[in-house]
């Protein structure tokens, strides 16, 4: 919990970077080769010992972890008895992980809506008085 301020921070900036590297990829063809072709060491890649990800996948992951470190906390919530001593932590951490993606969920969806533009309508930025 006392980490979720920087995710707070990724977060808020990761449109915004994911942005910057298409620009970098799209004015400069070797960076764009170099972030499509990053190799991570990864425990999942046990044979390869090296996996490929994109720039964008890799920035993704963050903000993927949080989400799927909700979904592991609802799963032991629903596997510890309400007896056993980690039942109530569990549930405080799973509230504020939950609680924690919402304000997200909130914060994005407007800004995710004001950037889309249904297919044949103009947006308010285009349209002449």
């Amino acid at each position: 919990a006392s980490q979720l301020g920087v995710y707070r921070a990724f977060v808020d900036n990761y449109e915004l970077a994911v942005e910057t590297a298409e620009k970098c990829c799209q004015a400069n063809t070797q960076f764009a080769e170099i972030s499509e072709n990053l190799k991570v060491r990864s425990p999942k890649d046990c044979k390869d010992q090296t996996a490929k990800n994109s720039l964008e996948a890799l920035l993704y992951k963050p903000v993927d972890r949080v989400t799927r470190s909700t979904l592991v906390l609802h799963d032991l919530l629903k596997h510890t008895p309400t007896s056993h001593p980690d039942h109530p932590l569990l549930q405080d951490a799973l509230r504020i992980s939950q609680n924690f993606l919402s304000s997200i969920n909130e914060e994005t969806t407007p800004r995710r809506q004001s950037m889309t533009v249904k297919k044949g309508e103009v947006s308010d930025i285009y349209k002449t008085k």
